[in-house]
């Protein structure tokens, strides 16, 4: 039995393509889960109300929480139901709005009874599909909301903003539609302009996405019934920041599932910004907590992830992430180099080999490389030189590197209540929580979407 994910926004259209579904589907055998975030499933009632549930259809609902998260279970013995007493042949899994594709998907691979996963049974996933508003990608995109807050009765985890969740959408997906054709500008030129924007933004956020374009949800069955496209293992890289970290580039090969006509208009912007000298923290709270990177129409940055380092903490490496105008700063843990020898003889041989590809100098991979993906007149240089004006000055580092990097922080800064009030800092208790290489993160600082909570 073959499901199909099917992930979107409230309003972009998923119950419509649904009910579109359901009285296309000819022969097929199909069931459906669909998943509401309030109470009631006004999208299960809906359907039951258009009379589309024949005899070899059968719906279930899963209500009062996200079937991403808190019904996993829920939806193993729904599928195995499905699977056992109906014998279907595909079933569509509508989840809710504030869904992670990703933490559905992961709910077919989770062994359950007798140690058997969903896969293992023959269970498994057609292809996820993400369904894009085209008149609100934009909207969504600059939303620093909290995604709850959309819907206070909601019981899902997800704590991230609108924004972030969006691109988690896009970027696991393996199939996008991009929904609402009808509501392009009327005036050519603007709907020429929006939809190049559009297919750039998906071109740099998941390079391996086949794009479908409709209008009221109208989409052929052969592009949703076995396809046979997706495979955790690849979906869990499809994210183009990902790609461009570890290839430099977006692999372009895929070019063949964009509108042929317009791919060569695209001028994907992305790049990634290396630097071997640490960040000052205060310089670089500066430049955060700024109008810039909230600012979308400004920096034209859709997406950003990495790591750094600062002074004041130079054995351990800072998580950078970025999904709209929502930057998230947590620390990771510390960089290999700062481990003891006994610590790094634990790593098996084969990731001491390529960890050391990374190691530069005596500070070993002690490093900044953040991945910055945008729109096409994403200004590079400007990035550049604003994250480059928060390094460590010439004349600090040149005395910093005749000093052991066990007294940078004091030598910086020798008042103690100065050390502990910079940005960034860590008490002991996080210090010793990231001791390892695989310690929990915590989260230490959030900006853009809360700065102007006072304001």
């Amino acid at each position: 039995m073959k499901v199909v994910i099917l992930s979107g926004f409230l309003g972009s259209g998923k119950t419509t393509l649904l009910t579109h579904i359901l009285t296309n589907k000819q022969d097929r055998k199909v069931g459906v889960i669909v998943n509401d975030m309030a109470t009631l499933n006004i999208d299960a009632s809906l359907i039951k109300n258009s009379q589309l549930i024949q005899e070899e259809e059968k719906m279930i609902q899963l209500e009062n929480g996200c079937v991403c998260c808190t019904l996993r279970e829920d939806l193993y013995k729904s599928l195995l139901k499905f699977k056992n007493e109906y014998n279907f042949d595909h079933v569509i899994v509508e989840s809710t709005g504030i869904s992670e594709p990703i933490n559905v998907a992961e709910t077919f691979y989770i062994d359950y009874e007798e140690g058997k996963n969903l896969v293992d049974i023959g269970i498994t996933i057609d292809q996820c599909i993400t369904v894009l508003d085209i008149s609100q990608v934009f909207d969504h995109l600059t939303n620093d909301m909290l995604a709850v807050e959309t819907d206070k009765t909601s019981t899902s985890p997800y704590e991230g903003t609108l924004a972030a969740l969006f691109i988690d959408q896009i970027e696991f997906a393996n199939t996008i539609i991009i929904n609402k054709l009808d509501l392009l500008p009327k005036d050519e030129n603007a709907k020429k302009t929006l939809r190049s924007e559009i297919y750039s933004m998906i071109a740099t956020l998941n390079p391996q996405a086949n794009v479908i374009e409709a209008q009221y949800s109208k989409v052929p069955m052969d592009k949703i019934f076995n396809v046979d496209t997706f495979n955790l293992g690849q979906a869990q890289t499809y994210a183009g920041w990902l790609k461009i970290l570890v290839d430099g580039k977006l692999d372009r090969t895929q070019e063949k599932l964009y509108l042929k006509s317009e791919i060569d208009e695209y001028n994907v912007g992305s790049f990634i910004y290396r630097a071997r000298r640490p960040f000052d923290p205060t310089r670089l709270d500066e430049l955060i907590s700024d109008d810039f990177f909230d600012n979308f129409e400004v920096s034209r940055i859709v997406r950003s992830k990495g790591f750094f380092w600062l002074v004041h903490f130079p054995n351990h490496s800072y998580h950078w992430e970025q999904a709209g105008i929502s930057l998230n700063i947590t620390v990771d843990s510390v960089f290999y180099a700062a481990l003891s020898d006994e610590e790094f003889q634990q790593i098996p041989e084969e990731g001491q080999i390529n960890i050391k590809k990374d190691f530069e100098g005596v500070y070993g991979d002690r490093r900044q490389e953040i991945v910055f993906i945008g729109m096409q007149d994403m200004n590079e240089k400007d990035i550049t030189q604003k994250l480059n004006a928060c390094l460590v000055s010439d004349e600090q580092w040149e005395k910093l590197q005749k000093l052991p990097i066990e007294k940078w922080a004091s030598t910086l800064y020798p008042n103690d209540q100065e050390r502990e009030d910079l940005p960034f800092s860590m008490d002991d208790e996080a210090m010793e929580m990231t001791a390892g290489i695989d310690d929990e993160i915590e989260v230490i600082h959030q900006t853009m979407g809360d700065k102007n909570d006072d304001d």
